[in-house]
């Protein structure tokens, strides 16, 4: 570890005590404490003074720019903002309702009825494994991003009935979190994510009649102050770093640009340099995130941007750090675009607990597309097109879009070989194939056991899907199981899982992913990769995975094999889309039906095959579940298997 960043490990540490000593004891109050030692010339210089003036990540739309947004998109706000009032909103699978005047439990997991008690911050267990909760509710509400419709539509109505609300909750929720004395500040990025909450709907309401009242604004500007100071003070700084440290250094950024005093500027400057020495850490040489996973890669490309956007309109000497990040993020950019099915929604690779930084549109939390136009928009002097189911979003980043009726896909077939992921492409088909080094600096992190596993779509039809996750600590077995070998569409020896498991957020780096043979043409993607063995007893084995994509005819094909010196029972499963049907047409062929579309799957094996269809689930956003059906192929009792499928559409039907 780096002497720098052994620093602020150790000032974090030295912080949480001191912090406990001095100013967290029961019947202090933090807020009051530090308050009244800032200087009140601070805050009218910082807040009254320059609100609505700051230009940072974010679109505020002048007037001028107010008359050219489309009335239709001004009633669809309004629409989610009354809907969030009276039916309340959608919190991992949960319906939260706001009742008026009655105190939020802002520490409650709702699905197991666990609460957790206020204590000082570096004390929580917040993982509470053996109790069976869920610690992303409580953080998830406290990110305080379920807020943004309201405030959007007090932005472009200005009825103070929305601001009201707002202060409401605001208020509720200073009052119930003491600063570092609630499970709600136990985890940095948690308190970085809510801080950028915070200067959103600052700068979209404090101008409004209701919370210019009783100093309400200058409440909310120094808890955006005590939220910066307590991001400052707690790096999550550990041996490899992830997406937790680069959200607290963004929020520095941010944070530190909208508050710009002596103090803050000296974290932004710190947090600056710790950002770019991330960057070469944490996106690899292809521009995917080391943690293996679509979801945190669109994690850590909006809070890069969101940086970048703010490196680009401040005048604090920050061009050459926007010009850094514009290499990284545009080929963060071109992963998304590759891993985009032509449906749009990506599929659920690796972990993933729908985690933004900003959420200001209504597109599926799958569909990614919307960041790449963003991107490219950063480091565009002209407008870029945007199609209308991301405008919703893109509008409200500080960048100039144009509306497009197109829906721009990329179909080319691209290999990404430092992160291990292959996308074998055309105009309407896709095969995405992970096959690699382990993720997270060999550590696993937030990857699953999906060497060699495809998700296939046809002819514009989703066939073969991930599994996804449902859940974190709140179940560890169930977790296990959802990032397990057997939960994804790749080749099985026994119940051996290709790296072990080492705790809840890595695997063993047990055996070695390669791809040994990759050619792109306009008839076809050609694909060969393989793995040397499961679990413990990698020398024992040889798996490997050939596909073939038509491009023309949109077939698949594919030749799974594996030998041994010892026999052992081959299985190779392939997760249905919930919107596909299967039935028997013969001995050797399985009908796969989607909607008025369907295909044959095919196979052929050396040895005997079993074929297997049974109930299973898929997860497409954390916390829910849909059923489905998986297919299973078995070789019983052999030292060597060979199965070669084919699926292939069924025309006329």
């Amino acid at each position: 570890m780096p002497l720098g960043y052994l620093f602020l490990r150790a000032r974090t540490e030295l912080y949480r005590k001191s912090m406990l000593r001095k100013y967290y004891s029961k019947g202090r109050n933090y807020r009051s404490i530090v308050g009244s030692r800032l200087s009140r010339d601070v805050f009218f210089k910082a807040s009254s003074a320059t609100l609505g003036k700051r230009n940072l990540f974010f679109n505020q739309f002048t007037p001028e720019k107010l008359e050219d947004f489309p009335p239709a998109k001004i009633a669809e706000y309004i629409e989610r903002a009354e809907n969030i009032f009276s039916v309340g909103f959608k919190l991992f699978g949960i319906n939260i309702t706001i009742e008026p005047l009655k105190p939020i439990d802002w520490c409650l997991d709702p699905r197991s009825g666990f609460r957790w008690d206020s204590r000082y911050y570096s004390s929580y267990d917040h993982l509470s494994l053996e109790k069976s909760c869920d610690i992303k509710f409580p953080w998830e509400l406290s990110r305080l991003q379920w807020l943004i419709p309201v405030g959007q539509a007090y932005h472009l109505t200005k009825n103070e009935r929305y601001a009201a609300w707002l202060r409401s909750i605001l208020e509720d929720w200073i009052k119930s979190n003491p600063i570092g004395w609630s499970v709600n500040w136990a985890c940095t990025m948690e308190v970085s994510i809510r801080l950028v909450s915070l200067i959103w709907l600052f700068e979209i309401c404090g101008s409004s009649i209701q919370w210019r009242r009783d100093g309400f604004r200058d409440l909310v500007f120094k808890e955006i102050y005590f939220h910066l100071e307590f991001v400052n003070d707690n790096y999550e700084i550990t041996d490899i770093n992830g997406n937790h440290l680069i959200a607290g250094l963004t929020a520095l950024i941010i944070g530190a640009s909208f508050l710009d005093i002596e103090k803050t500027r000296k974290w932004r400057v710190c947090a600056q340099k710790v950002l770019l020495r991330e960057l070469k850490r944490q996106i690899l040489s292809d521009g995917v995130n080391f943690e293996g996973s679509f979801a945190y890669h669109r994690l850590v490309g909006e809070m890069l941007l969101a940086c970048a956007l703010t490196f680009k309109f401040q005048d604090f000497g920050h061009k050459n750090y926007y010009q850094e990040l514009r290499s990284p993020l545009l080929k963060i950019a071109a992963f998304i675009e590759s891993y985009t099915p032509p449906c749009g929604r990506c599929p659920v690779l690796g972990d993933n607990d729908n985690g933004r930084l900003v959420a200001y549109g209504t597109q599926s939390v799958l569909e990614h597309g919307y960041l790449p136009i963003l991107i490219r928009c950063c480091y565009s002097e002209e407008a870029v097109l945007c199609p209308e189911v991301f405008f919703s979003e893109c509008m409200w980043w500080n960048v100039n879009v144009k509306l497009d009726s197109v829906i721009k896909y990329d179909f080319n077939s691209a290999a990404f070989n430092s992160s291990g992921f292959y996308f074998l492409k055309s105009n309407v088909d896709y095969v995405c194939i992970r096959c690699g080094k382990l993720s997270f600096a060999g550590r696993g992190g937030h990857s699953h056991n999906d060497s060699l596993s495809l998700v296939v779509t046809l002819d514009q039809v989703s066939l073969f899907v991930d599994a996804g996750i449902s859940c974190y600590t709140s179940d560890p077995e169930l977790r296990d199981l959802w990032r397990s070998t057997a939960s994804h569409n790749t080749p099985q020896i026994d119940h051996n899982e290709i790296k072990g498991f080492r705790g809840m957020w890595g695997l063993r780096n047990d055996s070695d992913a390669r791809v040994d043979y990759w050619t792109d043409d306009m008839e076809g993607t050609h694909f060969f990769g393989s793995h040397d063995g499961l679990g413990e007893d990698y020398d024992r084995w040889s798996v490997s995975r050939e596909v073939f994509l038509d491009k023309e005819n949109h077939n698949l094909y594919w030749i799974d094999q594996a030998k041994s010196a010892n026999s052992f029972r081959f299985k190779s499963p392939l997760l249905l889309h919930p919107d596909v049907s299967v039935d028997l047409i013969d001995d050797s062929s399985l009908k796969l039906r989607s909607g008025s579309r369907a295909f044959r799957l095919s196979w052929r094996s050396t040895s005997p095959i079993s074929i297997g269809v049974e109930a299973s689930e898929v997860s497409f956003s954390y916390g829910e579940k849909t059923q489905t059906k998986r297919i299973y192929f078995y070789l019983n009792n052999v030292s060597s298997a060979s199965i070669a499928c084919r699926v292939e559409p069924i025309r006329g039907v």
